[in-house]
């Protein structure tokens, strides 16, 4: 005989409640898990398309490049464009949004995305292409995350 009936207040829990209690066991906002999740995936995507173009154009290209100094403008707006609206675009949307989680949300994505390229290709990379790749992508982001931030820094000074 089945006594164990369940009260209102106990009926089961389904599976997007119990992964929100989870996520909130671990100290973070089910909201601000759904922004990590997000923001990696996107930036994770861009990363591994830059990587791919990169690491091709590296490989087709026989000569040395010498790229002037006017192009650095031009090449910086493309990686600003490319790479960073994310940052831009959660920083103006999300008050709580700091620069500790962008940097979070940046390691994991670009860690991820060499790490899904690697095992993709089976090519290794020099070290140092890849962190000279890293500086424009790092500093465009730093900009981004800046500029979409000032908006809630201007309306707390008021």
């Amino acid at each position: 005989m089945n006594t164990g009936f369940q009260a209102d207040d106990e009926l089961p829990k389904t599976f997007p409640a119990r992964l929100a209690e989870k996520i909130e066991s671990f100290g973070v906002s089910p909201k601000k898990a759904l922004e990590y999740a997000a923001m990696i995936l996107v930036l994770g995507t861009i990363y591994y398309f830059d990587l791919t173009r990169g690491r091709q154009q590296a490989a087709c290209n026989t000569t040395d490049q010498v790229i002037p100094l006017s192009e650095l403008l031009r090449i910086f707006l493309k990686y600003f464009l490319f790479t960073a609206w994310p940052f831009v675009l959660l920083a103006l949307c999300d008050a709580t949004w700091t620069s500790k989680d962008a940097g979070n949300v940046f390691i994991a994505a670009y860690l991820g995305a060499n790490v899904v390229w690697f095992h993709h290709t089976g090519c290794g990379f020099c070290v140092f292409a890849a962190a000279f790749r890293i500086v424009p992508i790092v500093f465009c982001a730093l900009l981004a995350h800046n500029l979409g931030a000032r908006r809630h820094r201007a309306r707390v000074e008021d």
